[in-house]
């Protein structure tokens, strides 16, 4: 038996082995012309991205690559344009583990844009918006600590 299914909110979700065959096309049917893949350096070289990088091709302008799952003091995260390196950002590595971090940042990645941000400064606002949360989250058991995304929204004497 196969798993497969479809989301339809707040955006939608494929999922299922195979599903990544439908990328290129999703893209089309909602008109994005330029996507902006985000991963880590530990998916980087994985077929996954591989492949997605492939049916993307054609229209994959920005690329940005992250550092969280290297082991160093700090989390260097790459932008490329096309093959070129615009830029490297690196962030001060927090001491904890983060369940969400990836999708906080890629979800902040697209707000900024849907804001009329250019890729560039929409990554660079992103990312900062992403350590904070991490660096304000919390755990609410024994297991990872969670992104706050609302940090922002506390009095100074809360943070």
């Amino acid at each position: 038996m196969q798993l497969t299914g479809n989301w339809s909110y707040p955006t939608t979700i494929r999922f299922g082995a195979g599903r990544i065959s439908e990328l290129a096309e999703a893209c089309s049917a909602t008109g994005m012309g330029k996507p902006l893949l985000v991963t880590d350096r530990g998916l980087a070289n994985l077929p996954i991205t591989r492949n997605a990088l492939a049916l993307l091709e054609q229209g994959a302008e920005f690329v940005l690559l992250t550092g969280t799952h290297i082991d160093s003091p700090h989390v260097v995260n790459s932008l490329y344009q096309g093959d070129q390196l615009l830029e490297t950002f690196t962030w001060e590595r927090l001491p904890h583990s983060y369940h969400g971090s990836g999708c906080t940042l890629a979800a902040c990645v697209t707000g900024m844009m849907a804001r009329g941000l250019d890729p560039f400064h929409a990554v660079h606002e992103a990312q900062e918006f992403t350590w904070n949360a991490l660096k304000n989250g919390f755990r609410p058991g024994m297991g990872q600590y969670f992104p706050d995304r609302f940090f922002w929204s506390k009095q100074d004497d809360q943070v």
